[in-house]
């Protein structure tokens, strides 16, 4: 993504980012809650679903769909990059490992070929849906 150093951009950023935070964090609660902590599910849900918006995103795009800057800038680098992350996915799977390293093995293939079919998924779902 090309990116612009507007102010209002960045106010979206700021906006997006602290929506999603929020987000995965009731998400999480809520999975260690009703699925238990022995295995990251807020994590995993919170990845699988990030990406595959961010696929439906890009894939609509892909196919010449129209979004503003400013809203893309809101979505996909604030509420997306806030809702999913790379560094809670790399905690769950080290805390595993401590605990099961065959379980954090096991969590991080399902969560990295989750994620990626997932994006794959709704980028030609979000293609098809302009196309």
């Amino acid at each position: 993504m090309t990116g612009t150093l507007s102010p209002t951009v960045l106010l979206f950023i700021a906006l997006g980012g602290a929506l999603g935070s929020v987000a995965r964090y009731l998400l999480s609660v809520a999975a260690d809650a009703y699925l238990g902590q022995t295995f990251a599910w807020g994590t995993l849900i919170v990845n699988v679903v990030g990406c595959g918006l961010a696929g439906m995103i890009t894939g609509m795009i892909a196919e010449g769909a129209e979004l503003n800057p400013s809203l893309r800038a809101y979505i996909m680098v604030g509420l997306l990059g806030g809702f999913t992350t790379f560094s809670a996915f790399s905690a769950d799977t080290w805390h595993m490992w401590e605990h099961s390293p065959v379980l954090a093995v096991f969590y991080g293939g399902v969560t990295i070929g989750l994620t990626v079919f997932s994006f794959a998924l709704m980028f030609a779902a979000g293609r098809s849906m302009v196309g």
